[in-house]
């Protein structure tokens, strides 16, 4: 059987319930990709010595051209999850909108890599001005 968290998530609660649903499995696999995403996301390319190319390029000078600058952004965090979440698949970035105009709004959607089963899962994510990301702690799954 396949761990669907990382090791990380496995050292920090020892003591968790070995008894597993494919439910369980499978929301626990999206919370694991939703929170490696916030991290991701937030990690600025040439803040990890060993992958500099790990994380986001800096977006902080372009919050004045941000119209011009949103496909940039959007193909960004797309590259940027291909590359480094291998348990997302066939990613698609939308924008969605926002109410407020200095945030910028991305839906995240694709498919969680569990095998066989095709599971559908959405992580919406604010990307404010100072290049900060926010994904959302909802994601919603959808078993097919």
């Amino acid at each position: 059987m396949r761990c669907n968290t990382t090791l990380f998530e496995r050292l920090a609660d020892p003591e968790r319930v070995a008894r597993r649903t494919i439910r369980k499995d499978t929301q626990e696999l999206a919370d694991s990709v939703m929170h490696h995403l916030q991290k991701l996301l937030n990690t600025r390319q040439g803040h990890v010595p060993i992958r500099p190319d790990y994380g986001m390029p800096d977006f902080t000078d372009c919050a004045e051209s941000l119209p011009a600058t949103m496909d940039k952004v959007r193909r960004a965090i797309k590259d940027c999850i291909e590359s480094f979440e291998p348990r997302l698949r066939q990613v698609r970035i939308t924008h969605l909108p926002s109410e407020d105009t200095l945030l910028l709004h991305f839906g995240i959607s694709g498919q969680l890599a569990t095998g066989r089963q095709k599971i559908s899962t959405f992580f919406s994510t604010r990307v404010a001005p100072t290049g900060s990301a926010e994904v959302d702690s909802r994601a919603e799954v959808n078993e097919s």
